[in-house]
């Protein structure tokens, strides 16, 4: 099963914050990787992981849906 991959924007709404917050996280260590188009895509439970890691309290369960 494929995971699925998030752009940066959809990270930023679905846990409503600044898409700012979520490029400073992934300076911080967030994983992301480039599609084919060059656009930055984050994996949703990479992105669970840190948000856990990082003690922000939003683990997936907790998110809003886009």
């Amino acid at each position: 099963m494929d995971q699925e991959l998030l752009t940066i924007d959809e990270a930023a709404h679905m846990l409503n914050i600044g898409r700012e917050t979520v490029e400073r996280w992934i300076e911080r260590g967030l994983p992301a990787a480039r599609d084919a188009d060059g656009e930055l895509r984050i994996g949703r439970a990479e992105l669970d992981a840190f948000l856990t890691r990082e003690g922000q309290g939003r683990a997936r369960d907790a998110a809003t849906e886009l």
